[in-house]
């Protein structure tokens, strides 16, 4: 039989037992909690940011356009300014729009375009030359016939200048270069010919005439 001092020595021994067990269970509840908390939180965190993202991506993307846009605003409007200047009784916003559906439609940039009807008609609808081409891109009869231009359309501004946005689109996948395509739109072998197309477009980009 255990004396009381053993009974006591007994009990003290199971008490801390139970004790340091409470206060491991209580330790591990508490980082439980603690962990659940975290958690949590950066999940809201990780959401917020999500959401954060989605709504500054519309913003960068509405931005972009609006950029964009502003850009082709300016463009067309260099465009119809150095028309005017070079001709002022041009009806230089339905050029600038012929040239600008040509381009979207050959890959052409406008620039050139411009540049070319400069020189072959300076922005003159009915122009007719000495050996019969008329228009803005100076159709000659056999080119209008390869582009499909039919001669009621030969003064008609936004047939005229597909025309020739297509006729040169042919010239320059034939030759892959944009001077050899100037020269052979014209059978022009002089290079000062080409020469001057390339001073309007230099001209044009840097807002002059």
């Amino acid at each position: 039989m255990l004396s009381i001092r053993q009974l006591w020595t007994v009990v003290c021994a199971q008490g801390l037992v139970l004790l340091v067990g409470a206060h491991y269970t209580v330790g591990v509840v508490a980082e439980r909690n603690w962990l659940r908390d975290a958690y949590f939180t950066q999940l809201g965190l990780a959401q917020q940011a999500a959401q954060d993202a989605v709504v500054f991506g519309a913003i960068a993307s509405q931005y972009a356009i609006e950029v964009s846009t502003l850009r082709q605003e300016q463009r067309r409007t260099q465009f119809e300014k150095y028309v005017r200047h070079v001709n002022r009784d041009a009806p230089a916003e339905e050029i600038v729009e012929a040239v600008l559906l040509a381009e979207s439609e050959t890959g052409i940039d406008a620039s050139w375009l411009l540049a070319k009807l400069k020189q072959e008609s300076y922005f003159n609808p009915k122009a007719v030359s000495r050996t019969g081409c008329r228009g803005l891109a100076q159709m000659c009869k056999a080119a209008a016939q390869d582009v499909g231009l039919k001669a009621s359309q030969a003064f008609d501004v936004a047939a005229n200048v597909l025309a020739g946005a297509r006729y040169l689109k042919m010239q320059l996948d034939a030759t892959g270069s944009m001077p050899r395509a100037l020269a052979r739109y014209n059978g022009n072998d002089d290079p000062r010919f080409v020469q001057k197309i390339e001073q309007h477009r230099a001209r044009l980009l840097r807002g002059m005439s």
